[in-house]
């Protein structure tokens, strides 16, 4: 029996952080893009942490089931946050911060994993 759950476990590992990790980084750009004025991700329901907000039929479903049956290298995409760069105050450095927002979303998450391994006391999971 727990062979045949194996398969679950393996998949749920995957996809659970994989999910968590697209929605963080599609939010990030648009409450980046929020801050900065543009209101198009709130207006459309965008800045939500629904992971069905950022299916994209093809590039999060379609493919990777594609790849992963033909034992290809998978990848695959997440639909983009709208952003209108013409309700910014300063377009031109805004939309440079709005697109570096995943690398400061990325590097805290990355901080917070890194110090909850290594938080004196931690018990390991092994």
């Amino acid at each position: 029996m727990a062979h045949s759950t194996s398969w679950i476990y393996d998949i749920a590992t995957l996809l659970v952080p994989l999910a968590i990790a697209i929605v963080f980084h599609e939010v990030s750009h648009g409450r980046v893009a929020y801050w900065f004025g543009d209101t198009t991700a709130a207006e459309m329901g965008r800045l939500s942490f629904n992971p069905l907000r950022h299916v994209d039929p093809f590039g999060t479903v379609l493919l990777p089931l594609l790849l992963a049956l033909s034992n290809a290298p998978v990848f695959g995409w997440a639909k983009p946050v709208p952003v209108n760069r013409n309700r910014m105050r300063n377009p031109r450095w805004n939309m440079v911060v709005v697109a570096l927002a995943d690398l400061g979303q990325s590097e805290l998450s990355s901080d917070t994993q890194m110090s909850n391994l290594s938080a004196p006391g931690a018990k390991s999971r092994r």
